[in-house]
């Protein structure tokens, strides 16, 4: 708005008619903003192209977690087979050495060396059983069964 007076006013009173009071409202519409708008919406976009690769990040994690777990529960599976042959082996050493011994033909030391040798095959064992059992627990996890 405006307002325009030919002379100076003192007094609220000096304003009559040959005053000029002017009004007026305007409105601005960009018409072109330097595409603006594209980048504002590739702005936007941008958070959910993060979401997807953050996703698949994700997928490709649990993935190898899974395979992960195949391979130490198939290591530790193979560990036991293992640990068995030695233990069957310790045991028939054990009973050749207490036979030799009761004979008279081998040594205190041979028997005691057997029996310390199958009471680590036995121990090798068990831990095997135990790392087997753990490897199945973290397969469970890895595919998100509960247990």
């Amino acid at each position: 708005y405006e307002f325009s007076t030919p002379g100076l006013i003192n007094d609220v009173r000096d304003v009559d008619r040959t005053s000029i009071w002017r009004g007026g409202v305007g409105i601005g519409i960009p018409i072109f903003d330097g595409f603006n708008a594209k980048g504002q919406i590739r702005e936007a976009k941008a958070p959910e192209g993060q979401v997807g690769h953050t996703l698949r990040r994700q997928e490709l994690d649990v993935i190898v977690d899974v395979e992960e777990a195949i391979q130490l529960a198939s290591q530790a599976n193979e560990r036991i087979h293992v640990t068995t042959d030695a233990l069957a082996v310790a045991g028939e050493d054990l009973k050749f050495s207490e036979e030799t011994y009761n004979l008279g033909s081998g040594t205190v030391i041979e028997l005691i060396d057997a029996q310390v040798a199958l009471t680590r095959a036995r121990s090798e064992y068990v831990s095997a059983l135990a790392d087997f059992r753990y490897a199945l627990a973290n397969l469970r996890r890895a595919r998100g069964e509960r247990f």
